[in-house]
C-alpha cells in the first residue's frame, strides 16, 4: 500500500490504524520522480511493508511526529529543512529513526553527513533496487534475534567477547562455551545462528571443532578468532567454511561487520573503512 501524502489533507496531527506487522516506511524527497522511483521499488519486493511518501523535510517531520516509522529515506539537499536537519530535529525529540540518507553528492560526503546524524548508510544517486532493499532487509535482520554462541577456554576472555558482541547493532541473544566439546554438545541440542571460536583451545581446539560442526551439517555460521594469526591457520579456516577470521582484541565495529557479511548484507558505507581486526 503506498499513501501518496501530496493527496493528504486536515491535520496531520491523526490517530492512524497501522499494521504493527508490517514496516512502516517513510520515503522523504522534493523530486516526485525520485520518491515514485524508490516506493516502486520497495513495492516490488512484496516485503511486508507500507511506503509513505512526503515531499520535504518540513512535512516528514510533521509526519513523524504523527507517527513512527521503522525506516526513513530521505534525501540531503531540500528546500527548506534539510535531510540532517529534519533527522536531528526528531530524533532531539526523543524518536529513534532507522535512517537511509540520499543525495548526488560524493560518497565520502554523504557517508560523513550520514555519521554526523546517526543514519545507517547514504545511497548515492542514482541507486538500484538492490540497495534499497538491502536496507529494508538489513533492518529486518538487525531487529531479529541471532543467537551466538561464544567459544573460548578462557572464562575472561569469553566475558569479554560477550560484552563485545553484545554491543553490535544487531539484537542477539548470547550463550557461552568453555571447550569444542561443550561447544558441540550445546549445538547438538540447540540452533545457532553465529559461532565465534576460538582457534586455540585445548582438547578439541578450534578447526577440529568447526570441522565436527560442519560434519553434522549444522547451519551454523562459524567465525574464528585468535591473538596470533598466521596464514596457514587462515587458510585451514578458509578450507572449513568460516565466514571470517578475526585477530584479537577487536571491537563491536568488527562484529557488525562479520554480522552482515554472515547474512549477506552490504556494508553500510557510513561505516568506517574495513577494521582491521578481520584478517582476510
Amino acid at each position: 500500500m503506498v499513501t501518496n501524502i501530496d493527496s493528504l489533507e486536515g491535520d496531520l496531527d491523526i490517530d492512524f490504524a497501522v499494521d504493527s506487522s508490517r514496516l512502516q516506511v517513510l520515503v522523504v524527497d522534493d523530486s516526485a520522480t525520485i520518491r515514485a522511483s524508490l516506493v516502486r521499488y520497495l513495492e516490488d519486493s512484496r516485503l511486508p511493508l507500507d511506503a509513505h511518501q512526503a515531499k520535504s523535510g518540513t512535512e516528514a517531520l510533521e509526519m513523524m511526529r504523527a507517527r513512527d516509522y521503522d525506516i526513513v529515506f530521505s534525501d540531503i539537499e531540500m528546500p527548506g529543512l534539510t535531510g540532517p536537519e529534519m533527522l536531528s530535529a526528531i530524533q532531539a525529540e526523543g524518536h529513534k529513526c532507522f535512517a537511509v540518507m540520499m543525495s548526488g553528492a560524493s560518497v565520502e560526503k554523504g557517508a560523513d553527513l550520514g555519521r554526523s546524524v546517526g543514519a545507517y548508510t547514504y545511497l548515492h544517486k542514482p541507486f538500484s533496487e538492490h540497495d534499497v532493499i538491502n536496507c529494508v532487509q538489513a533492518y529486518q535482520r538487525m531487529h531479529q534475534t541471532a543467537r551466538v554462541l561464544v567459544v573460548d577456554d578462557s572464562p575472561t576472555v569469553r566475558k569479554l567477547i560477550l560484552r563485545i558482541v553484545g554491543a553490535s547493532r544487531f539484537k542477539t541473544e548470547l550463550d557461552e562455551a568453555g571447550s569444542g566439546e561443550e561447544a558441540l554438545t550445546k549445538i547438538g541440542k540447540g540452533s545457532y545462528d553465529i559461532a565465534f571460536i576460538d582457534c586455540n583451545m585445548p582438547g578439541i581446539d578450534g578447526l577440529q571443532t568447526v570441522r565436527r560442526i560442519k560434519l553434522r551439517n549444522s547451519g551454523v555460521r562459524v567465525v574464528m578468532m585468535s591473538s596470533h594469526v598466521e596464514a596457514t591457520a587462515v587458510q585451514a579456516a578458509q578450507r572449513e567454511g568460516v565466514i571470517a577470521f578475526l585477530k584479537k582484541p577487536f571491537y563491536p565495529a568488527d562484529i557488525d561487520a562479520v554480522l552482515h557479511k554472515a547474512f549477506g548484507l552490504d556494508r553500510p558505507v557510513v561505516a568506517d573503512k574495513l577494521p582491521t581486526a578481520i584478517v582476510s
